[in-house]
Order: structure tokens, then sequence, then C-alpha cells
């Protein structure tokens, strides 16, 4: 007897099922993604299941929990209150552990003892008999010089402001004054330090430029090689008025005082400060 086949006349052309039976890859694929994502779900289900089984509320502190679990199982936990963490009972301890995370200090200072260890003298305590020693020299107020601190002296710089500002600056003021006394040898010696002069009476000025009666002013003393320059800035009676006069040491000889005018003394002043800096000049 001859076999019968039954035929499926699908509406499709023989191009789109071919493009059909090309996704059933596509198919399985979502399928057994779908499977794993269920599978997954399930799991962490489970894993919060137990975490929620696991719970055994919060307790006010570690002492009532281990009241009322005096023993527990792995994976049981609990909030405590006055730590606000979570405790978990520890198979290994027979007990109850904080799981916060927990630092030894017991090799730091408290606040106590480090108030003690590093008292200040504003905090009293220590201050007294702290070490107070510098160079070999000791006390509780100490006077250092440059070597004591293993600096290197300050160089002296010429002033830059006018006589009653100048620190260090000499006030011969109403002594008698040799105007011309320098010392020859050494630029940094006393005789060559700036000073402010004045008198009332003439004779008190030794080789002074201005002998007709008060006179006031400002001295200092400029060195270039074998040269070196005694400059007044006056003040009285005439103010502004410069003089000068050069000890030529080949001759060795003065040149005698001249008149320079009545200008700005602020700018001469500059003029000789900027000159000492770039070491044509001393004082």
């Amino acid at each position: 007897m001859a076999e019968t086949t039954d035929y499926y006349d699908s509406p499709l052309t023989g191009e789109e099922l071919d493009e059909a039976f090309r996704k059933l890859t596509d198919l399985d694929n979502s399928v057994a993604a779908a499977a794993e994502s269920e599978e997954k779900a399930a799991y962490w289900a489970g894993r919060a299941q137990t975490i929620a089984n696991g719970a055994l509320g919060w307790y006010e502190n570690a002492d009532l929990l281990r009241r009322e679990h005096p023993a527990g199982e792995n994976g049981q936990w609990a909030i405590v209150g006055n730590t606000d963490t979570i405790w978990l009972w520890d198979s290994d301890t027979k007990d109850w552990i904080n799981t916060a995370a927990r630092i030894d200090l017991s090799n730091y200072y408290t606040k106590e003892q480090a108030n003690t260890t590093f008292a200040t003298a504003a905090q009293g305590n220590l201050a007294n008999t702290a070490v107070q020693s510098v160079n070999g020299k000791t006390g509780k107020a100490l006077t250092l010089g440059s070597s004591d601190v293993g600096a290197a002296p300050t160089a002296d710089v010429f002033p830059s402001v006018l006589a009653g500002g100048i620190g260090g600056a000499k006030n011969l003021t109403g002594q008698s004054v040799d105007l011309q006394q320098i010392n020859l040898g050494d630029t940094k010696g006393t005789e060559n330090y700036p000073y402010v002069f004045g008198t009332e009476t003439p004779s008190k000025l030794t080789n002074s430029p201005y002998t007709g009666g008060p006179f006031y002013g400002f001295r200092l003393v400029v060195f270039n090689g074998h040269l070196k320059t005694v400059l007044i800035i006056e003040q009285y009676p005439v103010s502004g008025r410069i003089w000068a006069n050069t000890y030529d040491g080949n001759p060795k000889m003065w040149y005698g005082w001249k008149q320079i005018g009545a200008v700005s003394a602020m700018a001469v002043y500059d003029e000789m400060a900027a000159a000492y800096n770039k070491g044509v000049s001393g004082v």
C-alpha cells in the first residue's frame, strides 16, 4: 500500500522561511538566557531568605543580645543599638562579635597624655623644665648671635632713608664733631658710619664747610679706591644744600669743601646707596 504524506501549504515564501529558520538560533539563545536569569534570581532570592532567616532583630546592647541568644548559628546576626553596628555569631569563639572595623589604639597617647608630654609655655607644666640651650648658652631668654645659629653675619647695607629713620646711624647732635674725621684703613670703621650732627655754636664743628652760625645736617663717607669723599646733606640753614670734600690718598691731601647746591637730598642719598650696593663705595 502506498504511503501518504500530508503537506502544509505555508503562506511564506522560500526566502521568508529561510529567514525564520535562521532566527531559531537566536530564539534558543534567548531561552537559555532566560533560564540562566531565572537561576540567578532563584540564587539571590535564596541568599536573601537566608539573611532574613538569620536576622534576630535589634538589641539595645551586646549584653542583652547574649542574654537572649547565648548560643547562635552561623549566619545569624543582630543590630546592636549602643554601637550602631551589626553583630554576627562566630562559631570559632562561640560568641557574638562586632563586625565594625576595630583599631588598636593601645600604642597611642590619650589626649591627656599628649597634653602632658607636649606641654608648651602657654599650657604650663613642662615649659620650666624644658631644655633651653643653644650653642652652650642657657636660660629662659637667650640672646643669640649669627654664629650661634650658623648664619653668616648680615652685610652692612647703605641706608636708603634719611637720618631720622636710619637704624644704626649715630646721633651726634649737640656734640663737638670733626666733620673730616674718617678711618682711611677700614671702610667699615665706626668713624665712617653715617651720622646726624647739629649745633647752635659753630666752634663745636671742626673742619666745617659752614661757620656763619647754627649748622645742622647729615654726614656720610664714600670710598672709591684711593679717593674718600665726605658728603654733607645740609638741613639748616639751607635745607637740601650739599657739601663735598674729597681726600686723595695720592698725594694724601684734601681738595677742600665744594658746594653742590640745594638739590633733592633724597635723590643724592638714593644715588649713593645704589653705588654702594654695586660695590663702588662703602661706609
